[in-house]
């Protein structure tokens, strides 16, 4: 049997300026998620000598947190910044005939605002790497780092008096002056001890149902009653469900409250009809279970239902949209041993390029897709991490079908799995198009849209392990494809 657990907010100063938050309970926090890539535990000999020589072959620069971008780039006086790391770089690779050149990442935290463009290529012999030095844990964020000791307990009364009485002595409030730089709601994400907490809404989880369509944008729940109330007045609040059909999934925006009755800004895509699935999020009134947050855009305060004592967490808030890392129309790139988290933009994106290598790297958190390579050739994601996405966890395209022509890419080796958070339906852990691809042994679960869909011919889909995946949608499946009858010669086996 359970024990019982004990809660309270417990308030202590910190330092005699700042006050410490904390969500006293009987279970301790869960241990901190191990971050980014570990590459193995052996030590190199500049680790234990602190002497470091360069191969002979190979033109390396050197990244640290705490470098400086006017070094040089070395081991002993490394860069400050990737971008700084790989313009020094490219500068390089016209003095390093025949060489390999490279951009060596030392372990930490690396916050960045902005895009990583990578303007540069590699050769067969001598392909352009960017890895994260042997044993070291490096970490590529978008997010913005939150000091636990700046949370107190909710008092702002308006926001006070619409949380819901059984919830107002567990909540906090952290103030995001500074850094709350975007209005839409719909691209925030908390992670809370590498654990993505939950915006507030209703139900807190699965579903209420649609009792009555009153018009093509009006309803009434079954379950609802005089709670809908509450939510008048609200104007970021988001309907999200499956309307009309069981295989779209979307979301609308609040647009009023009259007794019983829910308006959507908008025409669902496939209409309204009763019995369909439906829940809302992004109310304050909703926030009464523990990791569920809100964020009050006007006042730009955080609100925080902990769900252990948060005194020593890993806090991160994400809202940033760009791409972590871009590159377009380059050859020979090897991306090796490094994290990227934290963005609710694309992870890796990856156009018109070829002999594309991921190997190694972790990408989290995410909030659309995680690694995309479109129109790609020759190139592989393999050995990698690729969890917590909004929509897909690989996006892989190409090959010239009219001709044919294999594109010769690869999908191996790969842990995949919560992937379809915010695409419910179509966020699948791999999506192919094209020819040719080779999808081989990797491990994919934990979503409710689909493992693996593919569009396009001569694909092999061989080794994988698909399980706990299409866990709300119809018309969709582990491995999947549909709507066109040219789609052969695709050999699906040992899965």
């Amino acid at each position: 049997m359970m024990k019982k657990r004990i809660c309270s907010i417990a308030l202590a100063l910190a330092t005699a300026l700042s006050s410490a938050y904390a969500f006293a309970a009987e279970e301790e926090a869960p241990p901190q998620e191990q971050t980014g890539i570990q590459a193995d535990s052996e030590q190199s000999v500049e680790a234990v000598t602190g002497e470091y020589t360069a191969p002979e072959n190979e033109v390396q620069i050197f990244v640290s947190d705490d470098g400086n971008d006017s070094n040089p780039g070395s081991y002993q006086q490394p860069l400050k910044t990737i971008s700084a790391g790989i313009s020094k770089a490219v500068s390089a690779k016209d003095s390093a005939k025949g060489k390999t050149v490279s951009v060596n990442i030392k372990g930490g935290d690396y916050y960045i605002d902005d895009t990583i463009e990578l303007n540069a290529s590699g050769t067969k012999e001598n392909p352009f790497i960017i890895r994260g030095v042997k044993g070291e844990t490096v970490n590529i964020k978008m997010s913005k780092k939150l000091m636990q000791n700046m949370f107190s307990q909710a008092t702002d009364k308006e926001a006070v008096s619409k949380l819901p009485s059984t919830a107002k002595k567990y909540v906090g409030e952290y103030n995001l002056n500074g850094i709350l730089k975007s209005a839409d709601s719909n691209n925030y994400n908390l992670i809370v001890n590498g654990s993505e907490q939950t915006v507030a809404r209703w139900p807190d989880k699965e579903f209420d149902r649609v009792a009555k369509v009153v018009n093509t944008t009006t309803f009434t729940g079954k379950e609802a009653g005089g709670r809908v109330s509450k939510w008048a007045g609200e104007s970021n609040a988001v309907i999200r469900g499956y309307f009309g059909v069981e295989y779209r999934f979307e979301g609308k925006t609040l647009s009023k409250i009259n007794g019983s009755e829910v308006t959507l800004e908008s025409k669902p895509y496939y209409g309204m009809k009763a019995n369909d699935r439906y829940f809302i999020e992004n109310l304050l009134q909703e926030l009464d279970s523990p990791g569920e947050y809100y964020v009050d855009v006007k006042s730009k305060k955080l609100y925080y239902y902990p769900p252990y004592n948060i005194s020593g967490s890993d806090i991160e808030f994400s809202q940033n949209t760009k791409t972590m890392l871009n590159v377009s129309k380059q050859s020979y790139i090897t991306i090796e041993n490094l994290s990227f988290s934290g963005t609710q933009g694309t992870g890796l994106n990856f156009t018109d390029c070829d002999n594309i290598v991921i190997d190694g790297c972790e990408v989290k958190h995410i909030g659309k897709d995680g690694i995309v390579m479109q129109n790609a050739a020759n190139s592989a994601v393999k050995n990698s991490t690729i969890c917590f996405i909004g929509n897909r966890g690989i996006y892989l395209t190409g090959g010239d079908r009219t001709k044919l022509i294999s594109g010769e890419n690869s999908v191996e080796n790969n842990h995949i799995y919560d992937f379809g958070r915010k695409d419910r339906t179509g966020g699948v852990g791999v999506s192919l198009e094209g020819i040719g691809a080779v999808i081989q042994h990797n491990l994919i679960h934990n979503s409710t849209a689909g493992g693996i869909l593919f569009s396009g011919n001569e694909f092999k889909i061989l080794y994988n392990e698909i399980y706990n995946v299409v866990n709300e949608p119809c018309d969709a499946g582990a491995i999947y494809s549909a709507r066109n009858y040219t789609f052969r010669g695709t050999e699906v086996a040992y899965n």
